[in-house]
This record gives C-alpha cells, sequence and structure tokens, in this order.
C-alpha cells in the first residue's frame, strides 16, 4: 500500500503554546490550528517566534495534527534584526563616555 500524500498549507505563527505547540494562522484557510515542530527543527534548533511565515503540513491519517516543517525568512524580520543595531558592550561604554564628556564641555 501506498504512502498517501501530506497537505501542505503555508501559515503564519500567531502564538507559542506550552510543551512546543504552536498556534497557526493558515492563509489558504482561514482558520487557526495547533502545529507542532517537526523533527527536523528541534534537531538543528531552529527558533520559531509570532510573526514568522511557515510551511505546516497535515497528516492525512490523523487530521488533528499538524507539523511546522519550514520557516521562510521574512525581510522584514530580517531588517529589525539586522546587525547595524547591535554594538558591543566596549562600543556602547565608549559611546557614553563620549557623550559625557561632550556634555560636561558644553556647559
Amino acid at each position: 500500500m501506498a504512502k498517501a500524500e501530506a497537505i501542505e498549507v503555508e501559515g503564519l505563527v500567531v502564538e507559542i503554546l506550552w510543551w512546543g505547540k504552536y498556534k497557526v494562522q493558515l492563509m489558504d484557510m482561514d482558520m487557526e490550528v495547533e502545529a507542532y515542530a517537526a523533527g527536523k527543527m528541534k534537531k538543528f534548533r531552529i527558533k520559531i517566534i509570532p510573526g514568522d511565515l511557515v510551511t505546516v503540513e497535515l497528516n492525512p491519517y490523523e487530521p488533528t495534527k499538524w507539523r511546522i516543517v519550514y520557516r521562510t525568512i521574512n525581510k522584514e524580520s530580517k531588517k529589525s534584526h539586522s546587525g547595524s543595531d547591535i554594538v558591543s558592550q566596549d562600543e556602547a561604554i565608549w559611546h557614553q563616555s563620549g557623550d559625557a564628556t561632550t556634555s560636561t564641555q558644553t556647559k
């Protein structure tokens, strides 16, 4: 007997639930489902946060179990987490001391 094909749908992570489950809003269908991360995603510790675009898969044998199989990288989230905003501790101290000297010199 051949293995039944799984149904894949795009979705948006709305909320992180307990025990490694996520609430996902499906794009094609107007419904929210609970999904869990696939084994490879757990193995390689791929982080899923609210607002991520994911591909979920429905097992035809168990219609209540959805599995997140892929996380799409959004350009907006990539811009918001860019490395230009991250400053090392030494640079932050230098900037603070530089601001302090300029403010004392102007007074």
